[in-house]
């Protein structure tokens, strides 16, 4: 680290006060008709503890199923499969959901899984009974519109849906066709054309699925308690992992993975549980922790990871209600005897919103004589929808350090020409690139996190 080359007063190395980052959760109430709610919960940071908005629920369609959100946030789109629709809304500076003007747009009997592009300019809805995946774009006003053609042809029960994070490949479940379809996403358009082969057999039942954020694996979750790891080639097409299926619980329906990729979790509806597991960072082959499951409240079904790893919360059926874990240190979920929380009739899918990421600001002096201390100024660095915790800084000189405060300085020992290279990380972790896991972006990172300053050293 070179500290022989910084110098960091006392104040650097102590830790910023906390934060409250505007964070929301929903849960569709996926058994409500002919009019159903998403219930709505700020939810705090960091432990995420949930407290209902106000109003604490929105009107969508009969049996809503899941949700999806633009990457930046703004928009949010929720299917219901008695309606046959998907609803669209704008979510407000307290995360509570609006109606947009154009409120719902068909999407086929069965509408069940929903995902926005990462790019956030294309919408996909997998409908069971006319197995086909809807695709819209987005417009600018967060309404979708549909594409031409509107829908391209699934297989038997297309359930779950799951894009890549480079937006390039998409996934569907067909859960009566014991089968995964595999498309093509159009790099200008979004539109789906299918992969060769079409569709890649799957275990018995296959329902929800995600990717891992380094786009190399996919994981699918069978209902007969099966869960397929599936590695991703760089076309996008799907090859089984060695072993190709590990076991899970009887019910398995959904699969929620940490921002940083280690941890991935599964719960089973008809045992109650909740499946954990350990993803090796090189192969993306899953080993199950101890235990391998931990109790869960009754017929629990969504799943949700908190943006910041350290909370997932998963829809139970039979209590109306959702169940809310820690993470601890190792990736195992910890109840601590939480009551679950209500939540809607018989609700379904749960949705967080994505974590949107810092913006750096980085100022000093252009010029310095050679032996004297450089001070750097960082203050002027933002987030959205929390607070800027760490200070990564490479100094050109091959030595870097991590503050807590946006302030540094740093000597240089030969005259030259420098660059200062600033990238600020957020309270829950989110900094300079897009975490996406298939469903949803759990952290909307990007370029703006990093800031450059250019120092001349003279003698």
């Amino acid at each position: 680290m070179g500290l022989t080359a910084l110098t960091l007063g006392a104040a650097a190395i102590t830790a910023a006060p906390e934060a409250q980052a505007a964070r929301a959760l929903y849960v569709s109430d996926g058994g409500a008709t002919p009019v159903g709610t998403i219930s709505q919960f700020a939810m705090g940071v960091p432990g995420g503890a949930l407290s209902p908005l106000v109003p604490p629920t929105v009107e969508t369609g009969a049996k809503p199923q899941h949700m999806t959100f633009t990457s930046d946030g703004r928009f949010a789109y929720g299917s219901a499969a008695e309606a046959g629709a998907v609803y669209a809304y704008r979510v407000g500076e307290d995360g509570g959901l609006v109606p947009l003007g154009t409120p719902s747009v068909p999407a086929g009997v069965g509408a069940h899984g929903v995902v926005a592009s990462p790019d956030g300019r294309s919408l996909y809805v997998a409908a069971q009974e006319p197995g086909a995946v809807f695709q819209y774009d987005i417009g600018p006003d967060g309404v979708p519109t549909p594409k031409s053609p509107p829908s391209v042809p699934s297989g038997d029960g297309a359930s779950g849906v799951a894009v890549s994070p480079d937006g390039r490949s998409v996934y569907v479940t067909n859960l009566h066709g014991a089968s995964v379809s595999q498309y093509d996403a159009d790099p200008v358009t979004g539109a789906l054309t299918p992969k060769s082969p079409a569709t890649v057999r799957m275990p018995p039942a296959p329902s929800g699925l995600a990717v891992s954020p380094d786009g190399r694996s996919l994981y699918v979750a069978a209902l007969t308690g099966r869960l397929a790891q599936m590695t991703i080639r760089p076309d996008g097409t799907l090859r089984p992992k060695n072993p190709a299926i590990v076991r899970v619980g009887a019910g398995a329906a959904g699969v929620g993975i940490t921002a940083d990729g280690r941890n991935l979790y599964t719960p089973n509806g008809l045992v109650n549980t909740m499946s954990q597991f350990r993803i090796d960072r090189r192969t993306g082959k899953l080993t199950a922790l101890r235990p391998r499951a931990v109790r869960t409240a009754g017929r629990p079904g969504g799943i949700a990871v908190a943006p910041n790893g350290r909370a997932v919360y998963a829809s139970s059926a039979a209590e109306s209600a959702v169940t809310w874990f820690s993470v601890g240190r190792r990736g195992h979920l910890l109840r601590g005897g939480r009551a679950p929380i209500a939540a809607g009739q018989e609700p379904h899918g749960v949705a967080i919103t994505p974590d949107q990421g810092p913006t750096a600001a980085l100022t000093g002096p252009r010029r310095v004589r050679h032996g004297r201390a450089v001070h750097l100024d960082a203050s002027g660095s933002s987030d959205p929808d929390g607070t800027v915790r760490r200070y990564r800084w490479r100094f050109g000189d091959g030595h870097h350090a991590v503050t807590t405060r946006p302030t540094v300085s740093h000597r240089y020992h030969r005259p030259g020409r420098y660059t200062v290279r600033l990238t600020v990380v957020d309270d829950e972790g989110c900094s300079d690139r897009l975490i996406y896991t298939g469903q949803m972006a759990l952290c909307n990172g990007g370029d703006q996190a990093i800031a450059r300053h250019t120092v001349t050293v003279r003698r």
